[in-house]
Parts: structure tokens; sequence; C-alpha cells
């Protein structure tokens, strides 16, 4: 298992639980709101637990979406239940410095299922919106992830053929969506996905953190 470096024209990045630490986000919220019933430690280990009970029929519920053309409302209303965007969100570990490093070498974007107006307050908190040279929303195209069009359409505006591009992700969805648009992937472990779930989607290269990635492409 492994990427060919060579080939990277351009690399894409998934946003929650790749970019951003959605799961811990969330587990801390919920726990917040037990801990004074259960106590800290208990209170964040059944959160985590819920969180991720949750993450597979969620990810099935988003698959359903877009198989019956549902994307676009399904983002309008996430929109609309998001109030705009939630500040005080985190990195993964080692984003901000993987996104650096690829950025410097290769051209970057993000591919997200996300609705736009919760992407940008993102990449705006986190002065990420400048070194992304596409970003790519669940309301750019028609459909969405495991969808390969987002994948496509942000690589036709890099303007990189989809064999170069590199899609990264935490969830097979991410894997899919980059698979059936033809480029290489990468599984992170920082987000929703596990390793085995992800292999079994196909992924061409798993790690750990976007750091070790930053390290490969570095290296290449």
């Amino acid at each position: 298992m492994g990427i060919v470096a060579a080939r990277v024209g351009a690399v894409l990045f998934d946003i929650d639980g790749t970019l951003r630490d959605t799961d811990d986000e969330v587990v801390d919220r919920a726990a917040g709101a037990l801990r004074h019933l259960i106590g800290e430690r208990r209170a964040h280990h059944w959160a985590r637990l819920a969180v991720m009970r949750m993450e597979n029929p969620l990810q099935h519920l988003l698959s359903q979406a877009d198989r019956f053309n549902l994307d676009g409302a399904v983002n309008r209303l996430a929109a609309r239940l998001g109030g705009g965007g939630r500040t005080g969100t985190r990195l993964t570990p080692g984003a901000a410095q993987a996104v650096a490093v690829i950025g410097a070498r290769f051209p970057i974007g993000v591919v997200s299922a996300g609705p736009g107006v919760l992407v940008d307050r993102f990449l705006s908190e986190h002065d990420l919106r400048a070194a992304m040279r596409v970003v790519v929303t669940g309301q750019t195209c028609k459909r969405t992830k495991p969808h390969p069009d987002p994948v496509l359409a942000a690589l036709a505006t890099l303007g990189v053929d989809p064999s170069a591009g590199l899609m990264v992700g935490d969830t097979p969805v991410d894997i899919r969506a980059g698979k059936s648009a033809g480029a290489q992937t990468v599984g992170v472990l920082t987000g929703f996905g596990e390793r085995e779930e992800l292999e079994r989607a196909g992924a061409d290269l798993i790690v750990r953190t976007l750091e070790e990635l930053a390290a490969l492409l570095g290296d290449a």
C-alpha cells in the first residue's frame, strides 16, 4: 500500500475529521452536557462512544441524500442550523504545518460535503483560506461525495489531470470519491474513520496524522 509521489500534481483535503478536529469538538460538547450528571471521566467515555456510534448512520444518511439528489436541501438545512458556522473550532494535530509544507510544493484545495458558509468560516478562522487554490463545498456541484464530481471539479479548476490528484480524507466517503475520480487517495486517522474501513474503501495510503503525509510529500 502506498502512493506514487511522483504522480502527484495537486492535493485536495476534506475538512471534518481531516483538517478540523470535529469528532473531539462534538465529544467535548456532549460531555459538557453530561459531566454534571455522571462525572467528567464517564461523561467523556459515553460521549465518545455515542459519537462513534452515530458516524456510520450519518454517513448512510448523507449517501442516501446524494442518491436521491437531496444534497442541496441537506446542506441548506445544515447551514441554517449551523447559524453561519461555529467559531472556536480546532485543527487536527499538525494540520496547519502540513498545509504550509504541502501547499509550498503543490496547488492545494478543499473538497468538503459541508455547506459553503460553514466551510468558509472554518477556513477563515484558521487563516487557511488564502492557501487554498480551490474550495469545493457540498453546494458547489449537483452531487457531492462519494460521487466523483466534487473532486473532478476541484482538479479541473486547478488544471490538473485526475490521475495526478491526491484526495485526503478521514472516511470511506472521501476515499470512494477520490478513487471514482481516478485520483490517488490517502486516509488519515484523525477523524471518524477507522483503519479497517479505510482499507476496505481502497485507500492507497493510510497515515496517522497529516504531518506524516507532509513529511512523505516533502521528501519526495
